[in-house]
């Protein structure tokens, strides 16, 4: 777990900074303070980074507890911050469900429907940014109304942050989001495998239904053949991405 050390002095949107970039690629961080004064600080830009990372649909949390340290061979009492992500209690419920409901015969299609409904009319990682960093790319179905603009940073070969807009339908809509909120992260190689499962299983291929998180609720988008590209439009942005950054290979002529 990365450790953060905050002092009496130490600037609050600094490690508000620290903390959400920390998060985005850890999704733990630990605040270690000392005296009244370091700990002022460390709760000031806990509550500065929550907004930092709150247009990604993360709710970040404050664990405290007590932790024995040394400085100068002196034991001291240091508080430690542990800052974590709390899902809204529907996704924990939905997302519960449908992990101990491996096969399609017992998970029930209204679980589907309403993580699907919950993701299109409360998109994560909506909206984009004025940022050079990212990588942009235009997506369209030109047999439906789905156009979506992609915005994907890189760094370290991990995807730091994804964002998207654009005016789509719900299933391509919910796709987006949730592609999003799976693949942000993590790095490229675990990226590519998500991305070919994925692909995979909307092509009633062989896939491994772990590793695709709530993206497993499009399992059965196969029987409904005129909106699997609306499920695929983002996933194929994300497989061009890949291919410029030579981590993948494009698959978007279906």
């Amino acid at each position: 777990m990365e450790m953060l050390k905050v002092g009496a002095k130490s600037n609050p949107n600094s490690v508000a900074g620290a903390i959400a970039n920390v998060f985005r690629e850890k999704g733990i961080v630990e605040i270690q303070a000392i005296g009244a004064g370091a700990l002022n600080q460390a709760i000031k830009a806990v509550a500065i980074a929550r907004g930092f990372v709150a247009p990604s649909g993360k709710n970040l949390i404050c664990i405290p507890a007590f932790t024995d340290i040394v400085i100068d061979g002196e034991e001291r009492t240091a508080i430690k911050l542990i800052i974590e992500a709390r899902w809204p209690l529907l996704f924990v419920f939905l997302w519960y469900i449908i992990r101990a409901s491996k096969r399609d015969d017992i998970m029930d299609n209204n679980i589907k429907r309403s993580i699907i409904l919950e993701h299109y009319q409360n998109p994560k990682n909506k909206g984009l940014i004025d940022d050079d960093s990212y990588i942009k790319i235009n997506m369209n179905n030109e047999s439906c109304i789905d156009e979506i603009n992609l915005m994907v940073k890189v760094e370290d070969n991990i995807i730091k942050d994804i964002r998207f807009d654009g005016e789509a339908c719900a299933i391509c809509t919910s796709s987006t989001s949730i592609m999003t909120n799976t693949l942000i992260g993590k790095n490229i190689d675990d990226i590519k495998r998500i991305y070919e499962n994925y692909l995979n299983m909307i092509d009633e291929k062989e896939y491994d239904e772990d590793i695709l998180e709530e993206a497993i609720v499009y399992n059965d988008i196969y029987k409904q053949p005129n909106r699997k590209k609306c499920a695929l439009l983002s996933w194929w942005g994300i497989g061009k991405i890949l291919d410029q950054i030579g981590g993948g290979k494009d698959e978007t002529k279906h």
